[in-house]
């Protein structure tokens, strides 16, 4: 395939639930935890982006009242445009269901997606310091975590984009 192949972007059907329990390892596996609560990937909206009839990754999120989160986002080919997609996807959505923010967590070792971020309207709203910790207990991991670029993982950090409805 090529950057050129069309990539559609749908909802989540029942017959992808195996693929997206594969897919989340890029995340951290089908169950995340943000600002201390644990989330099951499988419980919540999520769109998944294909080229042909593969896909490529996919993003899932919560609404709750006018805030929305994204809970994860992971694309398997980076740098294609599958998740600048996928979260304009997610925007869309969101808007139009009247949410007036859009937040989201992710670790202090993920400068990639730091950049991301921040390049397309997010800004930070919050930094937890330490709160890896609790993860860990969540998840049962025991000692400390080594993410990318070879940092230790341990805070939560929080950006969100407003929208005006």
């Amino acid at each position: 395939m090529t950057l050129h192949d069309r990539l559609n972007i749908r909802t989540i059907t029942e017959t992808d639930l195996l693929w997206l329990d594969t897919a989340s390892q890029a995340v951290g596996g089908p169950m995340v935890v943000s600002l201390g609560t644990p989330h099951r990937l499988s419980d919540y909206p999520t769109f998944i982006a294909e080229r042909g009839s593969t896909p490529v990754g996919f993003a899932t999120f919560r609404i709750a009242g006018l805030e929305a989160e994204l809970l994860a986002l992971a694309a398997t080919e980076q740098w294609q445009g599958t998740g600048s997609t996928l979260l304009a996807a997610v925007e869309t959505e969101v808007v139009q269901a009247g949410c007036r923010q859009l937040m989201l967590c992710t670790t202090n070792d993920n400068t990639d997606a730091l950049r991301f971020y921040q390049r397309r309207g997010y800004h930070f709203k919050a930094l937890n310091a330490g709160a890896f910790a609790e993860v860990r207990r969540i998840k049962g991991i025991t000692g400390e975590v080594v993410g990318q670029h070879q940092i230790v993982i341990r805070d939560e950090l929080v950006l969100a984009k407003h929208f005006t409805v």
